[in-house]
């Protein structure tokens, strides 16, 4: 891979579910052959799709219509995504999350990424929508494929289960055969206007929140007009 991405803090919010999702993160990609920066706005659906594997859930995604405003997307693995983020076919359709944004881990099992789902399902607005889950704690899948068998891909228990699994217990699974759910994300990049409009936004209802983000936004922006 050519890029690289990290996730800049953001507080969770209601947005408007039905349509977009929740925000809950911003991610800034980086393309080490280029030198340039994108920012995306991270949203998380509003219910889980619970299926027996990887490749059930991936069925399922490719049929959404207009699920919560958006079509679903399917990719061969997070790899794919990513490059399809980067050459601009990504369209903001719903996907099956990368590990980064699952857990917040690298395929070094290191902790890189701190906006991940696991850390903020149970923020204002999303916590909601994972009740249903703790009473059939199945493992969350990612889009992470393992790199020396493609048969298995990384999971995540986002609830305690039993004695055998708690919060945060992290694993590979076998692609076909197991119960599992997943809760799908999508991302919109932000551009020059959209920081705009939110600082503005901001400073005319006396908040502070946009000087919490813009700083690092601008930063971004300038790296990509290198």
């Amino acid at each position: 891979m050519s890029c690289s991405a990290h996730i800049l803090p953001v507080e969770a919010s209601a947005g408007s579910p039905e349509k977009d999702g929740f925000l809950f993160a911003r991610w800034q990609m980086e393309d080490w052959a280029t030198g340039l920066s994108r920012v995306f706005r991270v949203y998380a659906a509003p219910q889980d799709l619970q299926g027996d594997g990887l490749r059930d859930v991936m069925n399922q995604v490719a049929a959404l219509s207009f699920w919560h405003g958006h079509f679903g997307a399917t990719y061969a693995s997070d790899e794919e995504l990513l490059m399809r983020m980067k050459d601009g076919s990504y369209n903001g359709s719903w996907v099956i999350p990368p590990r980064m944004l699952l857990d917040g881990t690298d395929m070094n099992y290191c902790t890189v990424f701190k906006d991940h789902l696991l850390a903020c399902h149970e923020r204002e607005g999303l916590a909601a929508t994972f009740a249903g889950a703790a009473s059939d704690p199945r493992p969350y899948i990612s889009s992470t494929l393992h790199e020396n068998s493609k048969s298995f891909v990384w999971a995540t228990y986002l609830h305690d289960r039993n004695h055998e699994w708690k919060k945060g217990d992290s694993c590979w699974l076998p692609c076909e055969g197991q119960a599992v759910q997943c809760r799908l994300i999508r991302f919109e990049e932000e551009t020059l206007a959209d920081i705009s409009r939110e600082r503005s936004a901001c400073y005319k209802e006396g908040t502070t929140a946009a000087v919490k983000v813009l700083p690092k936004m601008r930063l971004v922006q300038k790296s990509a007009r290198k």
